[in-house]
């Protein structure tokens, strides 16, 4: 049970690009990814110049004057993304390998590429750039673009995290379609993204299912990023189909000098039984210094909007620390409320190391 326990919790897969600094920069997710809906390896500008000028502690950058791209040739780049945590919570403790994934990239021109993530999944799709009235299209297997892209794939949002004590239970459900805990493999897909003009961008694809691979699932995710007097502003809505299941979502965030709010919520049907579920997350950050961000979230998961039990709360406090810029140390508690559920949850302490190149 214990090793069950751990593979439901720990969100292993592609690393997502964080939406907070993309609402900070009010910039795209290709401005630092290779992958143009963000996550996963890092282009030159992302490793060697964000991460390194914007992200890190300032006094210690420094340090960090040997860089490394990841080109092994001129149009051959590796990468590689490793994680590792300390859990202490619901009646266990434990230390863990969450993430261990391996990139490369080869460019065979100027808008030809092919793209290869190995780890708990395979992701393997063709990238072409500037064909026909679209900024790129994506074929192969990827997961299709929906909502925020958060690095905590346990928000409700996207898979959820499933502790022992509510596997058990069998009364709580969280989270959405997105389980990075490895029940999806990623579908075959075609996505094509264009921007419609220098603030709205639009993506578009055509996939098999997620859930079943028979089935056609068709996902649209339309957002706008603009600089305006008093911050950053980013707005956008989702919309997939695949079969009975049917999920809407709206999503978006303001930056302002040190602070930066994200939200999203989603309404899907089918999805659990023939319930309308809820899910929504909502996040404040605050970075006093740079390199060092302190962070309060709330996630609300209500698997049937239709009655007033069997919902839950999630409250996360943490303080994320860049002391490189090829290194990241998360320190977070997490306190859950259920309703209607007679269950003692305690709380939970996590403590992550992550490093990628």
């Amino acid at each position: 049970m214990n090793m069950i326990f751990i593979f439901l919790l720990i969100f292993i897969s592609t690393l997502f690009s964080l939406p907070n600094y993309s609402i900070q920069e009010s910039s795209g997710c290709i401005n630092c990814h290779v992958n143009p809906t963000g996550g996963g390896m890092r282009n030159d500008y992302g490793s060697n110049i964000y991460t390194l000028d914007d992200l890190s502690i300032r006094k210690w950058i420094k340090n960090d004057e040997k860089k490394f791209d990841g080109f092994i040739k001129d149009n051959i780049q590796i990468g590689g993304e490793f994680r590792i945590q300390s859990y202490d919570g619901q009646q266990e403790s434990s230390i863990f390998p969450m993430q261990i994934d391996l990139y490369s990239n080869i460019e065979f021109n100027n808008d030809v590429s092919l793209f290869m993530k190995y780890g708990t999944k395979l992701e393997l799709y063709v990238l072409l750039d500037d064909m026909l009235i679209s900024d790129w299209i994506k074929i192969g297997k990827s997961m299709p673009n929906y909502g925020l892209k958060l690095d905590d794939h346990t928000s409700f949002i996207r898979g959820g995290n499933s502790s022992k004590t509510y596997v058990s239970s069998g009364l709580v459900d969280e989270g959405l379609i997105f389980d990075y805990a490895g029940s999806y493999e990623d579908p075959n897909l075609i996505e094509i993204g264009a921007k419609i003009n220098k603030n709205i961008n639009l993506t578009s694809s055509i996939s098999t299912g997620i859930l079943d691979h028979n089935k056609e699932n068709i996902t649209i995710s339309v957002s706008y990023k603009n600089k305006i007097g008093f911050g950053s502003v980013l707005f956008g809505t989702s919309f997939m189909k695949e079969d009975d299941l049917k999920m809407i979502g709206l999503f978006g965030g303001i930056s302002k000098g040190k602070l930066t709010f994200s939200c999203e919520i989603d309404r899907v049907n089918n999805w659990i039984i023939n319930y309308e579920s809820i899910a929504s997350y909502f996040e404040m950050m605050y970075k006093p210094i740079q390199g060092v961000y302190i962070i309060a979230k709330y996630d609300y998961f209500d698997k049937n909007s239709n009655l007033l039990d069997g919902s839950v709360d999630r409250y996360s406090f943490g303080v994320n620390v860049f002391p490189s810029n090829m290194l990241e140390i998360k320190f977070q508690l997490r306190e859950y409320k259920l309703y209607s559920i007679d269950f003692d949850t305690d709380t939970e302490y996590l403590v992550q190391l992550h490093t990628w190149f």
